[in-house]
């Protein structure tokens, strides 16, 4: 059952808030700049803010938090890289926000759907509203 809270919507605010933001601004990131060194700029940015969050945030020893750091870290940075820089390249070729988006979240998601037996086992995950968290 779902638990109608803030703590459990919190976050899904702070994806749609922080998603509307990062479209626009990758849509209007100059066109001339190269976007490799526009994004060494916004992850600098990102990198100063996660290490002031990590720090105020941290409930163990700095070695053993970086000791829990996996292959999977390493695989999202490559994923968040190419998330990026193919929004900046489709803005740049003339796609608009509102098709880019939902033509990608919905070629996403059928991308899945090959996966849907194996989500289910690994996860405990299906597409089902009345399904138990």
């Amino acid at each position: 059952m779902w638990h109608l809270n803030f703590s459990y919507f919190a976050p899904l605010f702070l994806v749609i808030a922080a998603n509307s933001i990062y479209h626009v601004t990758s849509k209007n990131t100059a066109s001339d700049t190269n976007p490799f060194l526009g994004l060494i700029a916004t992850y600098s940015i990102a990198l100063i803010l996660s290490i002031a969050l990590f720090l105020m945030t941290k409930t163990n020893n700095i070695s053993y938090e970086i000791s829990k750091i996996k292959a999977t870290n390493f695989w999202l940075g490559l994923a968040v890289l190419s998330v990026e820089s193919g929004w900046i390249m489709m803005y740049r070729k003339g796609w608009e926000i509102n098709k880019a988006s939902i033509i990608a979240i919905c070629l996403i998601d059928l991308n899945y759907e090959p996966f849907a037996d194996g989500r289910q086992i690994l996860y405990n995950q299906c597409i089902n509203w009345n399904s138990k968290r």
